[in-house]
């Protein structure tokens, strides 16, 4: 063992190097099946964050053949077609997944997306309403209910639900325009 101290400023130990040694798994899992609809959906998953939609849309339709009703792949296709702009094929599969989980939270989420993107505000609300109730898009979600009912001209709505977003999230941008 060494130590290093250049006066306040700098201190090093050689064992802070062992100590700080992260145990995360660096390779994939040998034992996945990558082609079980769970390992499809996650690949198409992986691929999307990656920004490979091609490669994403791929493997959530292989997905799709080997279960038709699973909900993330649904949603995952759903979000491809939002972002190439084909909406309507972007809502078929948003209500679709919707019909397997109506609380699905992604599904909600996109399905507001969608739908406030042509026009039917108040099935945005809807969606962004229960894509609300999870964490993960309760910031996101109170924000855009906030611009839908702005768009509806429903003040008070909109004043009520961008406070909520910032109550989630303080640095939420758009909720503090």
């Amino acid at each position: 063992e060494s130590e290093v101290n250049v006066g306040d400023l700098i201190s090093y130990k050689s064992l802070d190097a062992e100590a700080r040694k992260l145990h995360r798994p660096g390779v994939s899992n040998k034992e996945c099946n990558w082609n079980s609809v769970a390992g499809l959906q996650a690949d198409g998953a992986e691929r999307a964050k990656q920004r490979d939609y091609k490669g994403a849309l791929e493997k959530y339709l292989a997905c799709l053949s080997k279960d038709p009703s699973h909900t993330p792949a649904l949603a995952g296709i759903a979000e491809i077609y939002y972002r190439r702009m084909e909406y309507d094929k972007a809502l078929e599969y948003a209500k679709r997944a919707l019909a397997n989980d109506t609380y699905d939270p992604d599904a909600n989420f996109i399905y507001g997306v969608i739908n406030k993107n042509l026009g039917n505000l108040y099935d945005a609300l809807d969606g962004f309403g229960a894509a609300a109730r999870s964490m993960k898009y309760r910031s996101a979600a109170n924000a855009e209910m906030a611009e839908t009912a702005y768009l509806l001209k429903n003040w008070p709505a909109a004043e009520a639900y961008a406070f909520r977003a910032l109550d989630y999230d303080r640095s939420n941008v758009r909720a503090s325009r």
